[in-house]
C-alpha cells in the first residue's frame, strides 16, 4: 500500500521509515508487515536491580506485544516478584550453563623469555614440557650481587638451586661482551650462583642435549659433587 512504498522511498535514502502524521501502532503494524510476514521477536535486556530502570523497557515490550510482536524479556539474575517485575515473570524459565573449570578461567602465563630470541622461547618451551625441569626456571630475570647495588637480568634463573642459564649468540664470543661475560658469572658465583653457559649454535643443532645439560646441572646442586670429588 501507500505506507509501505514511501517506506522503502524513505529507507532507500537512508532515512528511517517515521511519518509524523501516522499513528505509531500504524507504523509498528506496518513495519511488522514490511520487515517479516511472520512478525518480529524483539529481545531486550531487563536491569533486576532497578525497578525505575526497568519500568519503561517492560512498559514498551508489552506495547509491542499488545502490536503483534513477539517479545523475549532476558535477564542476568532472577529479579524480585515485585511490580513491574511480576508483569514479566509468568511463565519465565531460567536458562542455565554448566559451570565453567576454574583453570579455563584464568589467562595463561605470557613467556617470560626475551620477545625478539628464537632460542630462548625454544628453550623456555623445552624446559616447560620437561617432566623433571618444569616450574624450575624462569626467563629474564635479575639477580641480586654483592658490589654497587646492581641487579644483572639473566636468560633463566633457577632460584631453588642457584643455577644460572645464559645463552650466548655471536656477539659473546668478542670483547667487550666476551670479558663482560666473565665478570658477571665471577659476580653471579660470588653470589652462590652456578652459571651454564651455551651457545645460540649449541641449542639450534641439538636442543635436546643443551637441555640434558641443564638437567645435569640442576641434579648437581641437588645432590652435591660425589665422594671424592675435588674443586679447583
Amino acid at each position: 500500500g501507500p505506507w509501505l512504498k514511501a517506506a522503502a522511498t524513505l529507507a532507500a535514502s537512508g532515512r528511517p521509515p517515521r511519518f509524523r502524521r501516522a499513528a505509531r501502532a500504524l507504523e509498528f503494524g506496518q513495519l511488522l508487515r514490511a520487515v517479516d510476514p511472520g512478525s518480529v521477536i524483539l529481545v531486550a535486556e531487563v536491569d533486576p536491580a532497578s525497578a525505575a530502570r526497568a519500568a519503561p523497557v517492560i512498559e514498551a515490550l508489552e506495547w509491542c506485544t499488545g502490536h503483534g510482536a513477539a517479545c523475549i524479556a532476558a535477564l542476568p539474575v532472577v529479579p524480585p516478584d515485585t511490580p513491574p517485575y511480576d508483569r514479566i515473570l509468568y511463565g519465565a524459565c531460567t536458562v542455565g550453563h554448566p559451570a565453567t573449570p576454574a583453570a579455563s578461567r584464568f589467562i595463561p602465563a605470557r613467556s617470560r623469555a626475551h620477545p625478539a630470541s628464537a632460542v630462548e622461547r625454544r628453550v623456555e618451551a623445552a624446559l616447560a614440557a620437561d617432566p623433571d625441569l618444569a616450574g624450575l626456571f624462569s626467563g629474564n630475570e635479575t639477580v641480586r650481587v654483592a658490589g654497587d647495588g646492581r641487579h644483572p637480568r639473566v636468560d633463566f634463573l633457577c632460584r631453588a638451586h642457584r643455577i644460572v642459564v645464559e645463552l650466548d649468540g655471536p656477539e659473546h664470543q668478542a670483547e667487550p661482551k666476551f670479558g663482560e661475560d666473565r665478570h658477571r658469572d665471577y659476580e653471579l658465583m660470588v653470589a652462590g650462583h652456578l652459571v651454564l653457559r651455551l651457545t645460540n649454535a649449541q641449542v639450534t643443532d641439538d636442543l635436546q642435549r643443551a637441555i640434558e645439560k641443564i638437567r645435569a646441572v640442576v641434579r648437581l646442586r641437588r645432590t652435591g659433587p660425589g665422594p671424592g670429588a675435588t674443586t679447583r
